[in-house]
């Protein structure tokens, strides 16, 4: 009798099937990420999927590239720009949500030089090096690299020393693999460099010598993860990374 009525179940699950159990679908932002910023938006990803579960995934090239690519229906839900224009432009091609941008971090430059010349503007004068800057034509750190240089007077006489960098990556990698004599890079590098327990001889470039790096953030693609993201972004914990990392935030 157990048997026949074994085998009647196994009949019937088998005629009307056995009702599935759905999978929560994996929660997942895009994130355009300015090069500078790679990696501080590296440890804010890392914690926010720990916060939320979402999985973020970060890609990094200059802001101009991106501006680009979102301008042309790149799949982005979020923008971290190196600049406010870059963002700006793309509200007025209703790209990115009116009124979702912010100022998350504002930058600083440096002068990286070799450890035996002294590092500042009269040494980089003083010496036929060649200097790694990133395009100052869609890179906000690259044009912050040209409004020093000629703040000092050397745009027009380093011209044919300068090696250009697609963004402030590539910039540092010249440096780094000895392409380049001098690099104006992030801040931010510099410190990321240092915490791998690696030193190098740099100058902090004045501030008034270029317009401030504000860097902007916005949203693409208006859904609840993006918008999550975004209120984390603003967090004192997300500040507190940031910091880390060498930037300042606004208040």
């Amino acid at each position: 009798m157990a048997l026949k009525v074994f085998l009647l179940r196994v009949i019937f699950l088998t005629l009307f099937g056995i009702p599935s159990i759905k999978a929560e679908p994996v929660r997942e932002l895009q994130i355009a990420v300015a090069a500078n910023f790679r990696s501080a938006a590296e440890v804010l990803g890392q914690e926010f999927t720990r916060r939320s579960g979402v999985q973020v995934q970060n890609s990094y090239a200059s802001t101009g590239k991106f501006t680009a690519q979102i301008l042309y229906g790149a799949p982005y839900d979020i923008f971290l720009a190196a600049d406010t224009k870059s963002v700006e432009f793309l509200i007025s091609r209703g790209k990115i949500k009116q009124g979702s941008q912010f100022v998350y971090a504002q930058g600083a430059l440096v002068l990286v030089c070799p450890e035996k010349l002294t590092c500042n503007s009269m040494g980089l004068q003083n010496s036929s090096g060649s200097l790694a800057i990133a395009n100052p034509t869609h890179a906000p750190y690259g044009k912050a690299a040209r409004s020093y240089l000629e703040s000092q007077n050397l745009w027009e006489s380093r011209q044919q020393n300068i090696v250009t960098g697609e963004n402030i990556g590539q910039t540092f990698q010249f440096f780094i693999s000895g392409n380049s004599d001098f690099a104006l890079v992030a801040y931010s590098q510099v410190i990321d460099w240092h915490l791998q327990n690696k030193r190098l001889v740099f100058m902090t470039v004045p501030q008034k010598s270029y317009p401030a790096i504000l860097q902007s953030a916005g949203l693409i693609h208006d859904k609840p993860a993006a918008r999550e993201y975004l209120a984390f972004l603003r967090s004192k914990s997300a500040k507190e990374i940031i910091h880390s990392f060498g930037y300042t935030t606004e208040n």
